[in-house]
C-alpha cells in the first residue's frame, strides 16, 4: 500500500492545534501485512520524529504526532 507522510508547521488559537502550512511530503510503500504499529515506526522514521508521541490535533490514518509547533501525520493513498 502506498501512504502519504506530511509533515507541517502548527498553530495554536488559544484552544487546539491546526495546520499552518504542509512543508514537506514522503510517499512510501510498505507491504500491507506489516502491522499498524510496524507502519507507524517507518513512516516515524521516514519523518525524522523517532521518539515523539502521538497526539490528537486531527483526524488522520496515521498518526498524527506532534513536538511543539511540528506535526506529521499520514493517510494510505492507494
Amino acid at each position: 500500500m502506498k501512504i502519504e507522510i506530511t509533515i507541517s508547521g502548527l498553530l495554536h488559537d488559544g484552544v487546539s492545534w491546526y495546520e499552518n502550512l504542509p512543508y514537506k511530503r514522503h510517499t512510501i510503500e510498505v507491504n500491507e501485512n506489516k502491522s499498524d504499529i510496524a507502519i507507524s515506526r517507518i513512516i516515524k522514521r521516514t519523518a525524522g520524529i523517532q521518539g515523539v508521541k502521538k497526539d490528537q490535533w486531527c483526524v488522520s490514518d496515521f498518526g498524527p504526532w506532534r513536538d511543539g509547533t511540528i506535526g506529521v501525520y499520514a493517510y494510505i493513498i492507494e
